[in-house]
């Protein structure tokens, strides 16, 4: 996926958008974890429906799980815009974050 060749690895602070108190930190040693937030390392069969120099899409299925759909749009190394949807054990999930890189894990 072209576009996550574009993330820096390190230590990530995301913000929910449209929720102030919702701010998380999270290290990424391989951006293409960013694509499954919810559903963590759990083993899904991963559909790239978008591949742009910044822009991917990528929908999903855990089994047992559930499934998803994630787009991270590429501001710059350091600057991404993360939506993500779906169900996770049943429970429905609709987040969009701004994640901003802010150091080493």
């Amino acid at each position: 996926m072209v576009a996550l060749g574009g993330v820096e690895r390190g230590a990530w602070s995301l913000h929910e958008i449209g929720n102030a108190n919702a701010q998380r930190e999270i290290c990424v040693r391989d951006p293409r974890m960013l694509l499954q937030l919810v559903h963590g390392p759990a083993q899904c069969q991963q559909f790239v429906i978008e591949d742009q120099p910044n822009r991917v899409t990528v929908q999903y299925r855990c089994p047992g799980q559930g499934y998803g759909r994630t787009t991270i749009k590429v501001e710059d190394r350091h600057l991404i815009r993360l939506q993500t949807q779906g169900l996770m054990k049943g429970a429905p999930f609709d987040f969009d974050y701004e994640a901003r890189h802010i150091g080493r894990c």
